[in-house]
């Protein structure tokens, strides 16, 4: 009875013992948890084995390529540090030294009352070579003027004449990828025309299209989607028009004014032309509903504030919208075309009748025979000539926001799309807005959109709703990824350094 008593008494000695120790060892593996929570939380990165020792001070956890699963040798060779997202605790700012593959911890700000060790994420990324853009786009052809295209075939690049008239040599376009000659206001520009497959680009996570490089060595593209489409063969119709644009839009939601045909415009129901176009310098005037602003969701404005005036990656020092020219002239031009025809006064004003440039286009015969060009100028008596040039700098009219806007017809057409039978890398199989007016009549204002088929030339109502392709420029140090081709299967690959 004795011995049972005695068995009892220890065997709850026992039990308090061990329990008190699972509860000692759970309450230091919740403390011990605490204090090193990020570095538990490192499941979906990449902890690579590296020469650098635990100096005694610091613990360290290294990253390559977040996101990847790579095997990293102990050589850090061809990578560099993500000095934006490479943090240590207690204001400890970390630094690499590439020569000798060491961290070095600046401790200028160092805040550590207690003396417990510092605590580093650090991250790496590996070196991506790249290519002098503007000169490997260049480089083609081994001489790039007038006549010359990609495919060494001669004749096919359109020619100008004494008159400076445009003349359109139509063999070989339909299957030839061209890099043409024709001067801007910035200087010589080289433009792509007709079936091209090696134009390209990937930026801010999307895939754009090359229309020129421009004078001043920017690279305007166009928007084309978030992954990358083939060219549509002449006849050739598909579904894929649509995911090429960022949605649709009104250009203006009014049509009874001439107003409504201005990207940017001064006012409406004004008694004169200058007082209703005038913009220069204006960051303040109305905006079409296709512009808008960074806070009208739906609108050009709108859409850069949020996918390319952003960081390149979290914690970036770098945006998207630094690759970006400032220079870019996007042209809404407004000149009223030097036919008037009956019925008619081109004044351009409240309800004027007025027919503008691109109302007449390559197809049409005598005085109404339109030209392309990359000149953007205003004519019109007491304007500006820089009026109809959208810039956000004063290269410009300086009225812009955001360096961001929409093709022109003279683009288009340079590009292939001057009637229905040409295949061209700007035919998406689905309509969407050009910048150019057409003409006002009976309180309807219509603005110049491509067709379905690929053809510059339809007129559509400014308050029906197109496809939105934004343009924008990429600055001549832009640099491409080495390897990149600008084929479909290898955009040209913009590297963010």
């Amino acid at each position: 009875m004795k011995l049972k008593s005695f068995k009892q008494r220890n065997l709850k000695k026992i039990f308090i013992i061990v329990f008190s120790i699972i509860g000692v060892f759970l309450m230091a593996k919740a403390i011990f948890s605490t204090s090193f929570a990020s570095y538990e939380d490192n499941k979906s990165f990449n902890i690579v084995s590296t020469t650098i020792p635990d100096i005694g001070e610091a613990l360290y956890v290294y990253h390559l390529n977040d996101g990847t699963i790579t095997t990293l040798a102990r050589d850090f060779t061809g990578l560099v540090l993500d000095q934006a997202r490479s943090s240590c605790n207690y204001n400890v700012i970390p630094s690499w030294d590439s020569e000798t593959q060491q961290i070095t911890l600046d401790k200028t700000n160092m805040v550590n009352t207690e003396n417990h060790k510092i605590r580093c994420e650090i991250y790496f990324t590996e070196k991506i070579e790249s290519i002098d853009t503007v000169h490997y786009l260049q480089s083609f052809t081994n001489t790039i003027k007038i006549n010359t295209s990609m495919n060494n075939q001669t004749g096919t690049c359109p020619t100008y004449d004494a008159t400076n008239k445009w003349i359109v040599t139509t063999a070989g376009e339909q299957s030839s990828s061209l890099l043409c000659e024709a001067e801007d206001d910035y200087g010589d520009s080289y433009y792509f025309r007709g079936n091209v497959t090696n134009n390209y680009v990937k930026f801010a996570g999307f895939i754009w299209r090359i229309i020129r490089i421009n004078g001043d060595g920017t690279i305007k593209i166009i928007y084309d989607g978030t992954e990358a489409y083939d060219n549509i063969a002449n006849g050739e119709s598909t579904s894929n028009g649509t995911k090429r644009q960022i949605g649709t839009s009104a250009f203006s939601s009014t049509s009874n004014d001439n107003c409504y045909l201005g990207y940017m415009y001064k006012s409406c129901d004004a008694s004169s032309y200058k007082d209703t176009f005038e913009v220069m310098n204006n960051k303040s005037a109305n905006s079409s509903t296709i512009k808008g602003s960074k806070t009208a969701q739906g609108t050009i404005d709108y859409w850069y504030s949020q996918n390319i005036d952003i960081e390149v990656s979290p914690g970036s020092t770098k945006k998207f919208s630094d690759f970006v020219s400032l220079d870019t002239i996007f042209c809404n031009d407004k000149n009223p075309s030097n036919t008037v025809l009956s019925g008619y006064t081109n004044l351009g004003y409240k309800k004027e009748r007025t027919t503008y440039r691109w109302r007449f286009g390559p197809s049409d015969s005598g005085n109404n025979k339109q030209y392309p060009r990359f000149f953007c100028l205003n004519k019109q008596t007491g304007m500006d000539s820089k009026n109809d040039a959208f810039t956000v700098s004063d290269k410009g009219n300086g009225a812009l926001t955001y360096p961001v806007g929409l093709i022109s017809s003279d683009e288009l057409v340079s590009a292939g799309a001057w009637n229905t039978t040409q295949s061209h890398y700007l035919r998406t199989g689905a309509a969407y807005w050009t910048m150019s007016p057409s003409y006002f009549y009976s309180n309807l204002a219509l603005m110049k959109n491509v067709y379905t088929n690929g053809a510059w030339n339809n007129d559509s109502y400014v308050n029906a709703s197109n496809g939105v392709r934004p343009v924008l420029s990429l600055l001549p140090s832009t640099k491409f990824a080495t390897g990149s081709l600008g084929t479909k299967e290898k955009p040209f690959e913009v590297v963010y350094e």
